[in-house]
């Protein structure tokens, strides 16, 4: 799993590439992104993103291994938790704001429907 196994990486290198390994899973950016706004509940993420439940689960605990994002018990909800971002995680807040700003600018949107 990428997000186990950080401590053994010996250069540089390395750690860049596994960095881009993990920010490039697909959807780890968008739920990164859905954190930066704030914690949220499980079932938030599912349903803003349209992602599925069993994808979700596994770049959560990929995310929150690699202490990117941490829980937070949700009060009166013993079972259920919030997901937000860590110390850690708030240092890819300008970086995720910066690619969600340079992608409207380029208006990706608009280039596919054409």
């Amino acid at each position: 799993m990428i997000g186990s196994g950080i401590s053994q990486i010996s250069s540089p290198q390395h750690v860049l590439d596994y960095s881009l390994k993990l920010l490039g899973e697909r959807w780890t950016l968008l739920i990164i992104k859905e954190a930066c706004a704030g914690p949220c509940r499980f079932d938030e993420i599912c349903l803003r993103l349209g992602i599925s439940r069993t994808t979700l689960a596994l770049r959560l605990r990929t995310l929150v291994e690699a202490e990117i994002l941490m829980t937070s018990p949700i009060p009166c909800e013993p079972n259920r938790q919030y997901y937000r971002l860590s110390e850690q995680g708030e240092g890819l807040r300008i970086i995720v704001e910066m690619i969600a700003k340079w992608s409207e600018e380029l208006n990706f949107e608009d280039r596919r429907k054409k």
